[in-house]
């Protein structure tokens, strides 16, 4: 049960520095409107923008335009692994500061339970709730 409870405690300060990021100007870039609703029930009040529906190019220039440093929070199945290295290579071609890390340490604590960021809200509750039954 400690590992729960530590892998609860990494991801809660994991989304403590997402949150900050947001709140600082950074931008977090998802697949979809229920990864959007996930992180604004996790409390991110920044811009989240969706990368699906708009052409990666359109959407680069865009970025590129806001001067901002871009989160890639894309889902960790085959589909998300691949749009995460292909904006990431695009925007760094463009000199946009593009965060992964955020994304490859959500992928190390969450990949055996979750595929996507929409079950992340979810997956935390859970978690709480077991660690909150284990050791209080």
């Amino acid at each position: 049960m400690y590992e729960i409870k530590r892998r609860y405690e990494l991801l809660d300060e994991l989304l403590k520095e997402l949150i900050k990021c947001s709140d600082e100007g950074d931008i977090i870039l998802v697949e979809g409107k229920r990864d959007v609703s996930s992180l604004r029930s996790l409390g991110i009040h920044g811009i989240i923008k969706k990368v699906t529906h708009i052409p990666l190019l359109d959407l680069s220039e865009k970025l590129r335009d806001m001067d901002r440093c871009v989160i890639i929070l894309t889902d960790w199945d085959r589909r998300g692994n691949i749009l995460a290295d292909k904006i990431s290579s695009d925007l760094e071609y463009m000199d946009v500061d593009v965060d992964t890390s955020i994304r490859n340490r959500l992928v190390s604590l969450v990949q055996k339970e979750i595929k996507d960021v929409e079950s992340l809200d979810s997956h935390m509750k859970k978690m709480k709730h077991t660690v909150l039954q284990q050791y209080y």
